[in-house]
């Protein structure tokens, strides 16, 4: 054993002392290019010659604690102390992997592996479902960002499948403009990109795919960031406009038109988006306020006389390829128009713009051809403009006045006029207690129906979710309201069994009522009071707990026992039901109408939940 020895860890090699070793009692000797260390005739170490140097091999013996004589090794002090990095682990240490390992941090894409053209890179997202719907049924939007010029693209959609079918128009439309082709495309693991014919397509073009590594959004982070960017603006535009929120796919729109306009830090200085896809500089003159209010030019051709109106009144909500789009609130379209004068310094609110059947027209001529901004603006559902020739009321009509064409419009349109009447369960419980004790009511006599039961949120099952639908009515001279709770049945898989219900012939209820008439007959209508409720479910389906239940809890769903209305099944199951009951109550069933029952004595017919009956 050597002692008195320093220790200098940071030395290539450690320097050995014959002369100490000699004062240590130790013999050493050198022969045949082989040194060995020897004490008592024994030898302890051993080198060879290396270079003009012996080397020799030793190693250092751990301190001895003369408190408690343990051995103290680093592994043992890093445990003592927590696992602490303080006191670090000689080699990898599991529990620390386990206790504290965290993601791995994201570096930032070097020179060489960003997009050096055009359509090289490509990353796409999909953001959504946003509540309320558009006005037009849109639910989600999907956008399209190329890496070079980080121009985007973005397509509004009614459901995620639709992802495919805008991903071939925007393939069709830069390759066509560009004459190149892309070569990568980043996306998540969403079903829309995961499917077969989505992987086909890009199979077939060419386009390799490049998916995120499960919950690692980072990795597509262009499409995100964007996304979330859009939505910025978007919420900031709707706001400043006070628009319903049934415009926020037009304020997507209009946000995606911005900010391909301005400029970002991931470009040059000076360079936006819309500049390098254009190749030109784009003219920030057509900008307008959104919301603000818009008076377009009625061309000749649809003024009716001298005195027609030379304008009309809209809302600008955005940007066509060749001018603006604006909303038309009174026939409730969208117009495409040219020839615009903008009123930008006090724009009238309209908070409760009905939005009804939407349409879009183009109102204008003469249209100069302009850049083309692909923004998904246009949906190819443009009509025609209106015709100027006469029109006449039907022969029919001859017998009723109908000069007034404004009252005959009131008439038509009686069903798409403002009410009070509640869409969401939000709305009716913030508009009176009478909705509120409506819902109330619904939810106890559905408890007290043993509708459902809660039981613990399955593995691997569906799960839909319900919608309180509202409608007043006048009974007896008294308005009373009324909620009813309705499953979202549309969104269930495809149903196992037969669903399949018949309903009463027209020709049917024509024979009857000729028997009824002809022999003087008893006449009696009913309508079954929740009817669907009454039928059984044969297989289970697991629902969401309804808004206004007390003690929801997000791990607890409702197992539906009854035919809760909406369900795809529900109409089979009252009917199954219904056609047991009667039979066993001595009626026979038609054979050429299975809605018709008889007996010697009465006729009955069923169309769904109600009944008509004749009898002597």
């Amino acid at each position: 054993m050597i002692q008195n020895a320093w220790i200098c860890e940071q030395l290539a090699y450690n320097l050995l002392s014959v002369r100490k070793l000699e004062e240590n009692g130790l013999k050493v000797v050198f022969e045949q290019n082989e040194v060995a260390i020897m004490k008592e005739e024994k030898k302890i170490i051993e080198g060879k010659l290396n270079g003009n140097l012996y080397t020799i091999k030793l190693w250092k013996e751990q301190e001895v604690n003369s408190a408690n004589g343990a051995v103290e090794d680093k592994r043992l002090l890093h445990r003592r102390m927590g696992h602490s990095s303080k006191y670090p682990s000689p080699s990898l240490c599991d529990t620390c992997l386990k206790g504290k390992q965290s993601r791995l941090p994201f570096r930032e894409i070097g020179e060489s592996r960003k997009a050096k053209r055009l359509l090289e890179i490509i990353s796409t997202d999909i953001c959504g479902p946003i509540t309320p719907e558009t006005y037009d049924g849109k639910k989600y939007y999907i956008t399209f960002i190329d890496h070079f010029s980080h121009f985007c693209v973005t397509y509004l959609l009614s459901k995620k499948s639709e992802a495919i079918e805008k991903f071939k128009i925007y393939v069709a439309a830069v390759e066509a403009k560009f004459n190149c082709k892309i070569e990568r495309l980043r996306c998540d693991n969403g079903g829309e990109y995961a499917s077969h014919s989505f992987r086909e397509l890009c199979m077939k073009r060419g386009i390799k795919i490049q998916y995120n590594v499960a919950y690692n959004p980072e990795q597509n982070g262009v499409a995100e960031r964007f996304n979330r960017t859009i939505m910025e603006m978007a919420r900031c535009l709707m706001f400043d406009s006070s628009l319903r929120k049934e415009f926020w796919g037009e304020a997507v729109r209009t946000a995606t038109y911005l900010i391909n306009r301005l400029e970002t830090k991931a470009l040059n200085q000076n360079t936006t988006p819309a500049e390098i896809w254009y190749k030109e500089k784009q003219n920030l003159s057509k900008i307008k306020l959104f919301g603000c209010n818009a008076y377009n030019l009625v061309p000749k051709e649809v003024r009716s006389s001298k005195l027609h109106p030379r304008s009309e009144k809209m809302l600008m909500i955005g940007y066509a390829d060749n001018g603006y789009r604006l909303w038309d609130k009174d026939r409730k379209k969208i117009v495409h128009a040219r020839n615009v004068i903008f009123e930008e310094d006090g724009p009238e609110i309209y908070p409760n713009i009905l939005v009804e059947n939407p349409e879009e027209v183009d109102n204008n001529e003469n249209i100069e051809d302009e850049q083309e901004d692909s923004i998904g603006v246009n949906d190819g559902n443009q009509m025609s403009r209106r015709s100027t020739r006469e029109r006449r009321p039907p022969a029919y009509l001859e017998d009723y006045e109908v000069e007034d064409h404004s009252n005959l419009f009131a008439a038509l349109s009686a069903g798409s006029m403002l009410s009070d009447v509640p869409s969401t369960y939000d709305e009716a419980v913030a508009q009176s207690g009478e909705w509120k004790n409506a819902v109330q009511k619904e939810l106890t006599s559905l408890q007290d129906n043993k509708t459902w039961e809660l039981v613990e949120r399955p593995v691997n099952q569906e799960v839909i979710d319900s919608k309180w639908v509202f409608r007043v009515k006048v009974i007896n001279g008294q308005v009373e309201r009324k909620a009813r709770l309705v499953a979202r049945g549309f969104k269930q898989s495809e149903v196992d069994e037969n669903i399949y219900t018949p309903v009463a012939r027209m020709t049917t209820l024509r024979i009857l009522l000729s028997i009824y008439v002809q022999n003087d007959l008893f006449f009696q209508q009913l309508d079954v009071k929740s009817a669907f409720l009454n039928g059984s479910l044969s297989s289970p389906v697991y629902m969401e707990q309804p808004q206004g239940l007390e003690g929801r809890n997000p791990n607890v769903v409702c197992k539906l026992n009854k035919a809760l209305y909406g369900l795809k099944q529900a109409p089979k199951c009252w009917y199954s039901l219904f056609n047991k009951t009667i039979i066993n109550l001595g009626f026979t069933q038609s054979k050429k109408d299975p809605c018709l029952y008889f007996t010697n004595t009465t006729l009955l017919l069923i169309y769904v939940d109600d009944l008509i009956m004749f009898s002597k």
